[in-house]
């Protein structure tokens, strides 16, 4: 039986064995920091409960301005790799 983190909803396989979460704000006011620690946060979770360790493969983030209905971005890219 696979136990997955139940508030992991937005994590996402990318087809290569990896994983991404991806957390957009709501405004061009939003705190870029807060969505690097949300997905970060999320990433971790999802590898702990599968008893894995979080490894990041990649971390991008949109860069302002921010305009016409435009907000920050911030996406991690990640593996879950055994514990050692």
């Amino acid at each position: 039986m696979l136990l997955v983190c139940a508030s992991c909803a937005s994590v996402v396989a990318d087809g290569r064995g990896g994983f991404v979460v991806t957390k957009q704000g709501l405004t061009g006011a939003s705190d870029p920091g807060e969505l690097r620690r949300a997905v970060l946060i999320e990433a971790s979770l999802y590898c702990s409960s599968l008893r894995r360790d979080l490894h990041i493969t990649g971390l991008t983030e949109s860069r302002p301005p921010y305009v016409a209905g435009t907000s920050p971005r911030v996406e991690v890219t990640f593996e879950c790799l055994p514990g050692r």
